[in-house]
């Protein structure tokens, strides 16, 4: 049973988780919420209970309770639907509930638990004498005799399911029994890693803009110089620009404290393994930290415009400042009127951001924003998709010019700009297998005919030098006789 009021960013999620852990029912009573955590709920497959106006935390969970009674269940367990608890936890809850044969059994998470919490538990079971520690967790599994008593009319004048709900329990002899669960507590971030949350806070507190510490000064520095500038050709220019750096601060202090908010003030948004591995950072990380948050809060005094020659940052860099074309500074020092205003301009524009931050993500857990973005989603998907200017480069530039002008590119290339090197490399290639063919056939073809000629004619004459000189008188006589015959032939 999830008592649940404006819950929408959670409540889905907590229903399917726990109708993911096993055979239940699972009833979300809706508390008169103003945003969709009714049809979400239910899309999600709990039965809901729409209360026609607000009973309060304790007024739905009593709904819940005598629901349960006219339908006769044998158990009901609470879990609130903010994300603290982790429906993984319901099978440890009940199995307690059998095997000890308590009434009551209450899912505890001490580390949630801050000293202030602890001191007052401990003066809890000092006045009721009852041994338990977690009094306020709202995760917990009743029988049918404890849904009986909170059903009761007597319990309708509890108010939440904490203190009173324990002590009427105990004065009608129901057994109570507390089993360790992990839990995403509000703001467990800020307990776990306190060093690294002061830090933090400090520092977007600076950026933000808060009197007195470091960003506060040059900002205020930045606006009152851009407030006082003259443009003779636009002389309401100063004040536009005035205008639009000081919406910027405000932007500015917003969405630093909307970052506090959703990291250290909210619920967790992690597993229960990552929760139970959440710890402070070392002393190497920590010290620089530390070292550098009190610089945020004290380098700003190294000058305070407002004190008469007390710019000193300003002056140091005048030498490397380059003057805007058409304006001038103007050298006379505003009364001490204008300059507070303007102070008081800065304060209440920081103020104001911070303030929305924390109503809208902290104390209203994001409601605001989700019901805005619902009512005006042109203009929150282009504020979530940053005026698409991504979109737009990636059309223009990487899909555009550079992967269509990159196509076209490569085939100027391939068709053009290559044609030269490719030309010069056919006609070399033509060239070369002519020569080549001149080459092998024509002069190989001399040079190997003179020589083959030779061979030939070495061949004939070497079977003439028999080294016998009967043979060699045998050509003799023979060439004798030829030179006598053609002289008688031809005198």
């Amino acid at each position: 049973m999830i008592p649940a009021r404006n819950e929408a960013p959670t409540v889905a999620d907590i229903v399917r988780r726990t109708l993911a852990g096993g055979q239940c029912d699972v009833l979300v009573v809706n508390d008169a919420s103003t945003d969709e955590t009714a049809g979400l709920a239910e899309a999600a497959g709990a039965a809901v209970i729409d209360l026609p106006f607000s009973l309060g935390a304790w007024g739905a969970t009593q709904t819940g309770m005598r629901y349960a009674q006219r339908n006769r269940y044998r158990t009901v367990v609470t879990l609130d639907a903010d994300g603290q608890h982790h429906p993984e936890e319901l099978p440890a809850l009940l199995k307690s509930l059998r095997r000890t044969g308590s009434n009551v059994v209450i899912g505890t998470y001490s580390a949630r638990m801050s000293a202030a919490r602890r001191l007052a538990g401990r003066y809890f079971r000092l006045l009721t004498q009852m041994n338990v520690q977690d009094f306020t967790s709202g995760l917990r599994a009743y029988d049918r005799r404890a849904v009986r008593a909170l059903a009761s009319r007597e319990a309708s004048l509890l108010d939440y399911q904490d203190m009173g709900v324990l002590m009427l329990l105990s004065k009608k002899g129901l057994i109570l029994h507390e089993v360790p669960t992990l839990m995403s507590p509000r703001g467990m971030l800020a307990t776990r890693i306190p060093t690294t949350y002061r830090t933090f806070l400090i520092a977007s507190l600076t950026i933000a803009g808060v009197p007195f510490l470091a960003a506060f000064f040059s900002k205020d520095a930045i606006k009152a110089a851009v407030f006082h500038a003259e443009f003779a050709a636009v002389p309401w220019l100063p004040k536009l620009l005035y205008a639009v750096a000081l919406f910027t601060a405000g932007m500015t202090a917003f969405y630093m404290f909307r970052l506090v908010a959703l990291t250290f003030w909210g619920t967790f948004r992690g597993t229960p393994e990552e929760a139970s591995h959440i710890h402070e950072s070392p002393k190497s990380m920590t010290i620089p930290l530390v070292v550098l948050a009190f610089l945020s809060v004290v380098s700003g005094y190294v000058g305070v415009p407002i004190i008469e020659h007390g710019d000193r940052i300003g002056e140091f860099l005048r030498p490397v400042r380059l003057e805007i074309a058409g304006s001038h500074e103007a050298h006379h020092h505003a009364p001490l009127s204008v300059e507070l205003a303007l102070m008081a301009a800065a304060v209440t524009v920081a103020a104001i951001g911070i303030y929305l931050a924390w109503s809208w993500y902290a104390k209203g857990e994001g409601r605001t924003p989700a019901r805005l973005a619902a009512s005006y989603p042109g203009i929150y998907r282009t504020l979530e998709n940053k005026y698409f200017v991504d979109e737009a480069y990636d059309a223009v530039f990487v899909r555009g010019a550079a992967l269509g002008g990159g196509n076209f590119l490569w085939e100027v290339d391939a068709t053009v700009v290559d044609l030269i090197p490719n030309g010069a490399a056919a006609v070399t290639k033509a060239a070369s297998w002519t020569a080549a063919v001149f080459d092998q056939y024509v002069v190989d073809g001399l040079v190997n005919g003179v020589a083959n000629t030779f061979q030939a004619l070495f061949v004939l004459f070497r079977r003439a030098q028999t080294g016998r000189v009967q043979n060699y008188a045998l050509v003799m006589g023979g060439g004798l006789f030829a030179v006598v015959a053609v002289y008688l032939l031809f005198r």
